[in-house]
């Protein structure tokens, strides 16, 4: 997982994440860069479908659900975020509990 050999390598080390498929705007990742918080990209423009990865978020914008079963979504998780490296202990049990991409 390159999460994990990347916060073996250098624990100090944030991580920006995005899918291999993505197409984007050099605006979009430079805002990513700059953030310095966990982050994840939602495209709250165009309209989700039952395939989409839904963001629920709180009324403090912090992101509580990424869910295709989110039935509060603001809109469709595109497959960019930005991972602190304080956080990285606390998600990388999460993902091992993820089933593999098929």
């Amino acid at each position: 997982m390159g999460v994990q050999k990347i916060h073996e390598d250098d624990p100090s080390r944030d991580v920006i994440h995005f899918d291999g498929d993505l197409i984007f705007k050099k605006e979009t990742l430079q805002r990513l860069v700059d953030v310095r918080k966990n982050t994840v990209v939602v495209d709250t423009f165009n309209k989700t479908d039952e395939e989409s990865m839904d963001a629920e978020i709180d009324e403090n914008f912090n992101c509580t659900l990424l869910s295709k079963k989110a039935t509060k979504g603001v809109g469709e998780f595109i497959g960019m975020s930005r991972i602190q490296h304080d956080a990285i202990d606390t998600l990388l049990p999460v993902l091992d509990r993820c089933p593999p991409k098929s």
